[in-house]
């Protein structure tokens, strides 16, 4: 009998078990009200670079450069002098090299990159010649070409800069009128890249130029989406060419371009013969989950009724997509839908843009410019998994409350590992997160970031100062600065800049830390 009841118990335990978030490790820093925010690059399983500039310097200031492992132990620090005037704006990592690019202001004129070592510390200047007066919105390093994106009397041009021979090439096929910069992508072979911009059509309507460079800026494939008459593909990411064959997915409005409809999945195959899929957002099983159930339906409802009458329903959403992922069997999407409450979602500067990987914006949310200081809601995080033709395999979401002004940012990170996504975010205190793998019974869970000491007590936060960092195989960093009181409540207040390494680890009963 004993023995029945302790199985029993063990079956019971077993079915409210839930998955916990874990606190692995807690690293601090000393942080005052005058300090500059750190900027953290993950160097996957080699650790952490840190970066702060200090602006106190009269003709030049300081560039703080730390290296951390995963157990957060400083390796080196390096400190590097810039001249005033140049400002970090790209950054990317490859091979154990950390890649910075900064770009004089106001004048554009000039950029400067720095390579670091992230073994040795070892840091080496490139001063190229002058470029266009560039408006930066893509850096990314490929073999030892730096990769700078953006736009010159409004319109994208991308320049492949050889950095050991001081040579820029300006790419064929991309500087037109009328055209958005839409992605800048090094493939899994790191030997070429993507660059996809919009173009219109004979018919106007607004399609998706792929365009596939080597890393020495040469062309090697181009082709131009397939689409049907009124619908506009506004956004869209790559993968990278896979047996001669490629995959695009975005979203596309119909008869406009300000309002999705939905999102495209569009195939070329090793022939050139492409397979485009249009699917409303109203059939795709989990994209308005977020809604509950009975508004998520009636949603659905209402999409396929007008669909039966040739017509698709626009919504006012815009995704803000990161680099597609790829493992051997399987390409997966992500991103983070928003809301703005603006019903023409198209005047925005952003929409229809995704967010660079390795980029800073640059007083981004400080302009004055009515568009730019629009308020927009984040609605939900969003996941799809795709074949290697493309057909999707399942979806599943997560909701994002945040509300926020200007042009956005990602809020959270989502990382992809063993057959299953994850996603965080960081918000009041509090890790928010979710197994992602398109099962239903997936909860949200909610925990509080680990101190140093059990004894003390998280004071004050400051929220434009948190973040969430993907960083190797199933970990994130949370990090941020808060204002922490050491042990009973007339002990000392400290400022600091913190990071959390964390991870998400299935079928673990959490309670949460206090």
């Amino acid at each position: 009998m004993r023995q029945f009841l302790l199985i029993s118990s063990l079956f019971l335990l077993s079915q409210f078990a839930q998955a916990q978030i874990e606190n692995h490790k807690r690293f601090e820093l000393e942080y005052e009200w005058r300090d500059e925010d750190y900027l953290l690059i993950s160097n996957e399983q080699l650790g952490l670079t840190l970066v702060q500039a200090d602006y106190r310097g009269l003709k030049e200031y300081t560039l703080s450069i730390k290296q951390l492992d995963t157990e957060f132990n400083q390796k080196w620090e390096k400190v590097v002098m810039i001249k005033r005037g140049f400002e970090l704006l790209g950054y990317h990592y490859v091979h154990d090299k950390t890649y910075l690019m900064l770009q004089e202001f106001p004048s554009r004129f000039k950029i400067k990159i720095l390579s670091i070592d992230n073994r040795t510390g070892d840091i080496k200047e490139y001063n190229p010649k002058e470029v266009l007066e560039l408006d930066i919105q893509e850096f990314e390093v490929i073999q030892n070409t730096a990769v700078i994106g953006g736009y010159f009397e409004s319109r994208p041009v991308v320049f492949a800069l050889d950095l050991e021979n001081d040579k820029i090439k300006t790419l064929s096929n991309v500087y037109q009128n009328e055209s958005k910069l839409l992605e800048v992508r090094v493939n899994n072979d790191s030997l070429t890249f993507n660059v996809l911009a919009t173009e219109y059509n004979r018919g106007r309507d607004q399609t998706i130029m792929v365009n596939t460079y080597d890393y020495l800026g040469n062309s090697i494939r181009d082709y131009k989406i397939e689409t049907q008459k009124d619908y506009h593909l506004t956004s869209a990411i790559s993968s990278s060419i896979n047996d001669i064959s490629q995959v695009v997915v975005g979203v596309y409005s119909y008869k406009a371009t300000n309002s999705p409809a939905g999102i495209f999945i569009n195939h070329v195959d090793r022939t050139g013969l492409q397979t485009m899929k249009y699917y409303g957002f109203g059939e795709l099983e989990h994209f308005f989950s977020y809604l509950g159930e009975k508004k998520a339906n009636r949603y659905k409802e209402k999409a396929e009724a007008t669909r039966k009458k040739g017509k698709e329903v626009r919504y006012r959403v815009q995704p803000l997509f990161a680099e597609m992922i790829e493992d051997e069997d399987q390409l997966v999407v992500f991103g983070e839908f928003l809301r703005s409450y603006n019903h023409d979602t198209g005047s925005y500067a952003w929409a229809g843009t995704n967010y660079p990987t390795g980029f800073r914006s640059q007083g981004a949310n400080t302009d004055n410019n009515s568009q730019e200081r629009a308020s927009f809601q984040f609605t939900h995080a969003y996941s799809l998994v795709l074949d290697k033709k493309g057909n999707i395999q399942w979806d599943d979401w997560m909701e994002v409350p945040k509300d926020g002004k200007g042009i956005p940012e990602p809020f959270g990170d989502f990382n992809w590992n063993a057959n299953q996504g994850t996603y965080f975010y960081y918000f009041e205190k509090e890790v928010h997160a979710k197994a992602m793998d398109g099962e239903e019974d997936n909860d949200v869970i909610v925990d509080n970031v680990q101190l140093s000491d059990p004894e003390d007590k998280l004071r004050y936060e400051s929220e434009n100062s948190s973040g969430t960092l993907r960083w190797y195989n199933n970990y994130f960093i949370v990090y941020g600065v808060q204002s922490i009181r050491s042990g009973e409540n007339n002990g000392e207040l400290r400022k600091v800049f913190f990071i959390n390494k964390i991870s998400l680890n299935p079928n673990q009963k959490g309670n949460g830390i206090d």
